[in-house]
């Protein structure tokens, strides 16, 4: 069985949404994509800008219009470097992420189903193994 999360299927989706990215927001460049097969069955976009930012509130702008343009089929972020020059803390995040991760139960989150999400859960080795 082909993992979805390394398909042509995949790919082609990911190249197309980021042209259609591209032509509505220059300057902006696709750095990764990550599947979260057992995370909602979500597929990250990380987006760099190669145009410099100068505010917090416009890389927020910026990363509202690329939620806006992918609607619900992806996630979308930029790079944490281009909220690290305002002094926003990563690290700290992680850090409260990660407290919020370990006494929120996933059962509680409910996550509306993309174009992509049977296809990422078939990845998940919770699924995967009963196809072996």
């Amino acid at each position: 069985m082909e993992l979805y999360s390394l398909s042509d299927e995949l790919k082609n989706s990911v190249k197309h949404i980021t042209q259609e990215i591209q032509k509505q927001i220059p300057g902006i460049s696709l750095q990764e994509y990550i599947t979260l097969p057992d995370y909602g069955q979500r597929i990250v976009l990380r987006f760099d800008i190669n145009d410099e930012i100068r505010s917090f509130q416009e890389a927020d702008d910026i990363e509202g219009r690329l939620r806006k343009i992918t609607g619900k089929d992806y996630w979308v972020v930029l790079v944490g470097r281009v909220y690290k020059k305002f002094g926003f803390a990563t690290q700290v995040l992680m850090d409260k992420l990660e407290n919020i991760d370990k006494k929120l139960p996933d059962k509680v989150l409910e996550f509306p189903e993309t174009i992509h999400s049977k296809k990422l859960e078939q990845n998940s080795p919770e699924v995967s193994h009963n196809y072996r």
